[in-house]
């Protein structure tokens, strides 16, 4: 649906630039490896050039725990201990919505996914960390941990899930 897509990327933009012009701290900048080690050991233009290849928001967020926790390659991700964990906590079957594609209203179920269950996702990579040898998480995981935690993120997911259930939803019956 090509008018929500245009919706959704019109709604992020506008409220990144809102975020600016009153000078609030909008969410997180989620940064690949190279630019966290330009960003923390670099001098001020590559801090700066890491920050502006960043990206931040609840789209970036869902789509990084979509490759996390329904990756497209079965051999990556945690979507079989997810679909465990939640099991034995919920009591149902759990797949998260696949983020991979262009569809922009997988980004807004995976925002509802999140906020509902956000004390278990974020359990659950506590989880995965504990159960490593180095007790630490990658980069992916990381990110999508203090993203679970980002207010002004969260705030954004909850735009997206009452997006999803007040307008896409009931235009799509």
């Amino acid at each position: 649906m090509h008018k929500e897509l245009n919706t959704i990327k019109g709604g992020a933009a506008a409220i990144r630039e809102l975020w600016i012009k009153l000078g609030i701290e909008g969410p997180m900048k989620y940064f690949n490896k190279d630019n966290l080690a330009a960003y923390h050991v670099g001098d001020e233009a590559s801090r700066t050039r890491a920050m502006d290849a960043s990206q931040s928001g609840a789209v970036k967020l869902t789509s990084l725990s979509g490759s996390l926790f329904n990756h497209k390659d079965d051999q990556k991700g945690h979507q079989g201990s997810l679909a465990i964990f939640f099991e034995g906590k919920t009591g149902r079957f759990v797949r998260f919505p696949d983020t991979s594609n262009t569809r922009y209203q997988s980004h807004c179920e995976a925002a509802a996914e999140l906020i509902v269950h956000l004390d278990l996702y974020i359990a659950f990579l506590e989880e995965i960390k504990e159960k490593k040898d180095n007790r630490t998480f990658n980069n992916l995981e990381l990110n999508v941990y203090q993203g679970l935690q980002d207010l002004p993120t969260l705030s954004a997911m909850a735009v997206l899930a009452l997006f999803a259930n007040t307008v896409s939803h009931p235009y799509m019956r």
